[in-house]
């Protein structure tokens, strides 16, 4: 675990043959220049959820259910 230019830093020393990148657009299309696009672009910018007809109407817990979609997600995969 480190931040995100420590790993910048450590990516462009490695010269990874490929890197999956989950976080923003705008960092994924600086990875991908400087990593001659050697970078697979996963959910950069795009954090959608498709509810059903039960969504509770209050804003409060509609955020915790997409709150709890993204553990859900990105938890169990050590995300």
């Amino acid at each position: 675990h480190c931040d995100g230019p420590t790993m910048n830093e450590f990516l462009l020393c490695a010269q990874p043959a490929s890197t999956l990148f989950t976080g923003s657009s705008l960092v994924g299309e600086k990875l991908s220049k400087e990593l001659h696009g050697k970078v697979f672009l996963e959910d950069a910018g795009f954090d959608w959820k498709i509810l059903g007809p039960d969504v509770p109407q209050s804003k409060v817990h509609q955020d915790y259910v997409a709150w709890q979609c993204d553990q859900d997600a990105y938890a169990c995969s050590g995300q």
